[in-house]
């Protein structure tokens, strides 16, 4: 899909009275009187909310909640720009489809292919592991007796 989470500022709160501005430069005048001469221990929260956005539409307009995104996957205008994109996929589907089946057709003509790992690295095959313990097979020597 074509909707991606983001983060929507909603507002910014002064971290010593608690009260919000929709943008930092009220906040910044506001905490110019509320903190007085001590202007180096001021802070402030950024409050977010999630959001949404379409990648599709490119409109760079955020929604706020599930019920505004349906709005805008609804209109026309994003129907539009999701049925000029479709064809694309609908064609690399079709292709991979092609591959999946003449790789079945090759596998059934040649039954022994199939079982060669063709992405293995058959040249450089790892070593055998080497054993800790010896197998009960093997006989155990003694040293001279």
């Amino acid at each position: 899909m074509s909707v991606r989470e983001i983060d929507i500022e909603v507002c910014f709160a002064c971290k010593k009275c608690r009260l919000a501005f929709l943008t930092d430069l009220p906040l910044l005048s506001h905490q110019r009187q509320c903190y007085g001469p001590s202007q180096e221990s001021r802070g402030a929260f950024r409050i977010v909310q999630t959001g949404f956005e379409c990648r599709l539409c490119c409109n760079m307009e955020k929604y706020k909640n599930l019920e505004d995104l349906q709005v805008h996957l609804d209109s026309e205008e994003h129907r539009q720009r999701a049925e000029a994109e479709s064809p694309l996929r609908h064609e690399m589907e079709d292709v991979v489809n092609q591959i999946t089946l003449l790789a079945a057709r090759a596998a059934q003509e040649n039954p022994q292919a199939h079982m060669l790992d063709t992405n293995s690295n058959t040249f450089c095959q790892p070593s055998e592991p080497k054993r800790r313990f010896l197998s009960p097979t093997h006989a155990l020597t003694s040293a001279g007796h």
